[in-house]
């Protein structure tokens, strides 16, 4: 007797989960929970590379240069291609013979700005830093 009442009692329940959509949540987060249990390690190494990126963001600094002489497509790949041979430029952004800048980004205590400017002249151009 005790038995049928228990499982009226759980029918009932369940029943009321049912109409209330609870079931379906339970089962969500239950799907959600296992797999954040099993990707765990997953969002660990997610974690650590972003770690690692926002590092290696703090050690880069952009530094724009005003670049005078550039008029044509071909001025602006000189530019280009001359700093990107500066050691210690980790990317050249961007050089527009439109604006007369030029936009790279460096590894920090690495690359003088007296460098780029060089690097800038030895193209044919003449460079200063913007900031």
């Amino acid at each position: 007797m005790h038995i049928a009442r228990l499982s009226l009692i759980c029918l009932v329940a369940f029943v009321f989960m049912v109409g209330c959509g609870l079931l379906g949540e339970k089962a969500e987060i239950s799907e959600t929970a296992a797999t954040s249990s099993s990707d765990g390690a997953a969002m660990k190494s997610e974690a650590k590379a972003d770690m690692a990126e926002s590092m290696e963001e703090a050690a880069v600094e952009e530094i724009t240069l005003t670049v005078t002489g550039m008029t044509c497509g071909a001025c602006t790949s000189k530019v280009q291609d001359a700093l990107s041979k500066v050691t210690g430029v980790s990317e050249v952004v961007s050089v527009s013979s439109d604006t007369n800048t030029a936009v790279v980004k460096v590894e920090k205590d690495k690359v003088t700005t007296n460098a780029l400017t060089e690097a800038v002249s030895s193209a044919g151009f003449s460079a200063e830093t913007t900031q």
